[in-house]
C-alpha cells in the first residue's frame, strides 16, 4: 500500500507540474477549487492541503504561486502532522 501512495504522489507531482504552469487564478481555482489557504499579505501564493480522507492518514501540501503571467511554480511537500 506504501508503494501505491509513493507513486500516487509521483503521478500527482508531476500532473500538476505539468498542467498548471502558465494558468490563470481563475483556471487554477476551476480545476483545484477554493484554496484552502489564501493569505492577503503574500497574494501571489495559494496552498492547499491533500489528505486521504483520515485523520491519521497522511497529508500533502500544493503551494501554487503566481506571477503577472499565471501560475510560476508548483512545491508539492508532506505536510507536517501536528
Amino acid at each position: 500500500m506504501k508503494h501505491y501512495r509513493t507513486w500516487r504522489n509521483l503521478v500527482l507531482a508531476a500532473a500538476a507540474c505539468a498542467v498548471l504552469p502558465g494558468m490563470t487564478r481563475e483556471q487554477v481555482a476551476y480545476v483545484l477549487g477554493t484554496p484552502t489557504v489564501s493569505d492577503p499579505f503574500h497574494a501571489d501564493r495559494w496552498d492547499y492541503v491533500l489528505t486521504d480522507g483520515t485523520l491519521e492518514g497522511e497529508r500533502q501540501l500544493v503551494v501554487i504561486r503566481f506571477s503577472d503571467q499565471g501560475v510560476s511554480a508548483v512545491e508539492i511537500t508532506a505536510a507536517s502532522q501536528d
